[in-house]
């Protein structure tokens, strides 16, 4: 277990190596998300999703990607400008997730087998998140990382780390897991009203794209539907 005593803290580098390693060991560390603690994972390994999945019981619900950069983000996920308006946008009073296409440009195993890790088709959950602790364990693995929010039984996000560490512990131990590597970060008290809200630009039945809104969050649906309507430099870029 690692203790970050302030807001802005980042591991050390040997702190961090030992994250990586558990990680790609088919390793969890339960970590400070932006909204709550979560549990991340490598989703490339064979297994993990699954057993975040069954730990916390999303019966098969999607799970979104943690990513240290926008150019981390491109080279897995087709992003617009529409997209971006909505990644631009993210910050610690609005954290959003962006649902985007697969990238075709990733190696064909890779294109197929993500988005069925994460229970999904095609396309993937991405996140830009404020929690530095979440961007520097991406970076340190220079992959996404699964960002799986812990929620009480009731439903409320888990904002303590000692009982984000318990849950994870005690779907652990009732799947009979308990050798599973495990890693924990500690952080000062993350404050946001609810999880991240989820938006996205499918196609309709003419090709156009069209806002839809997966999850309602922190960020209300009024609130997304002002941002992803709202001109910006990209939109002057893109039109000369």
């Amino acid at each position: 277990m690692f203790t970050l005593r302030n807001r802005g803290d980042l591991l050390p580098p040997g702190e961090a190596h030992q994250v990586r390693r558990t990680l790609n060991h088919g390793g969890l560390c339960v970590l400070p998300s932006d909204t709550c603690y979560a549990v991340a994972g490598f989703p490339l390994r064979r297994g993990v999703t699954e057993l975040i999945d069954l730990i916390l019981a999303r019966r098969g619900e999607k799970i979104a990607l943690s990513f240290a950069s926008q150019v981390m983000a491109e080279r897995y996920v087709e992003l617009g400008t529409k997209e971006y308006r909505l990644l631009d946008a993210a910050d610690h009073k609005t954290p959003l997730t962006v649902v985007a296409p697969v990238s075709q440009d990733l190696a064909p195993t890779v294109r197929d087998s993500l988005p069925r890790a994460l229970f999904s088709e095609g396309e993937m959950g991405v996140r830009l998140p404020h929690s530095w602790v979440e961007r520097q364990i991406s970076a340190e693995m220079d992959a996404p990382i699964t960002t799986a929010a812990i929620y009480y039984d009731d439903r409320t996000p888990v904002k303590n780390f000692s009982d984000a560490l318990a849950v994870v512990l005690a779907g652990l131990s009732r799947l009979d897991k308990a050798e599973t590597p495990l890693v924990g970060i500690r952080h000062p008290t993350i404050k946001a009203k609810d999880v991240s809200s989820v938006a996205g630009f499918p196609l309709n039945e003419e090709g156009r794209k069209m806002l839809m809104v997966y999850r309602e969050g922190a960020v209300e649906h009024k609130r997304i539907v002002d941002i992803a309507g709202r001109l910006t430099p990209r939109d002057v870029e893109e039109w000369t």
